[in-house]
């Protein structure tokens, strides 16, 4: 994952997070705890229908 994309952890469980990078034509997924275990890496429109269930169910 390039290093420059990834949005640091926020909030009070800053241990518990997932870093995301989202580049052009990639969106990049990964556990802050373990950044260098496996990744998902996901076209931006599943990234978008991921979040809307996310943010609705």
């Amino acid at each position: 994952m390039h290093p420059g994309a990834v949005r640091p952890p926020t909030g009070p469980d800053r241990g518990d997070c997932v870093e995301v990078a989202a580049c052009p034509d990639t969106v990049h997924v990964r556990d802050s705890k373990a950044p260098q275990g496996p990744q998902l890496t996901l076209a931006p429109a599943a990234w978008t229908r991921f979040l809307t269930y996310a943010t609705h169910a």
